[in-house]
């Protein structure tokens, strides 16, 4: 889960806060239907360039990717000129599916949701001067009937090897 995800769950008292550990984390990319060119965004000035030429560009809007790239695109000052080209979606996987249809030119969630969405493509990060990171968090539950093997399986996900796995997954390693 999400930290702020796992932190609410730990106040709610569900989630032992003592037994949790970070993951993963996953930056933040935009996809492109298979196939299709490959405009540049490596850089902050790529990056403005590409999305004002875009015709279309979707995220969700409810995601942490979504809030985060909604302010984005007031920062680096072309929100008011991005306005007509917003195709709003309500989740990572209505991007990917908008995206792969073709009805939608770029989207804009987690790296390991773009790879995950069929007929899509990852085009790239943000550029790391822009990149927004959701670390992802184990924890055990209160009410776990067996909280040493939940434990061992938190310990197991921050070793060497899942983090390859994650990696193949389009995340960093905890």
């Amino acid at each position: 889960l999400p930290a702020a995800a796992l932190n609410d769950l730990a106040k709610q008292g569900k989630v032992d806060a003592r037994a949790r550990a970070a993951i993963a984390r996953s930056g933040v990319g935009i996809g492109i239907k298979k196939g299709a060119r490959r405009p540049d965004i490596r850089t902050e000035q790529a990056l403005r360039r590409t999305l004002l030429a875009a015709d279309s560009i979707t995220w969700a809007k409810e995601g942490q990717s979504g809030i985060y790239f909604a302010e984005l695109l007031k920062r680096i000052g072309i929100a008011e000129r991005m306005k007509g080209k917003i195709v709003p979606a309500s989740s990572g996987v209505e991007v990917g599916q908008l995206v792969a249809s073709g009805k939608v030119q770029l989207g804009v969630i987690l790296i390991n949701e773009l790879m995950a969405a069929p007929g899509v493509e990852v085009l790239g990060p943000l550029p790391p001067a822009l990149q927004n990171y959701t670390v992802f968090h184990a924890g055990v539950g209160v009410g776990s009937k067996d909280s040493s093997a939940a434990k061992a399986l938190i310990k197991f996900l921050t070793t060497p090897a899942a983090g390859a796995v994650f990696k193949a997954k389009g995340q960093e390693p905890g």
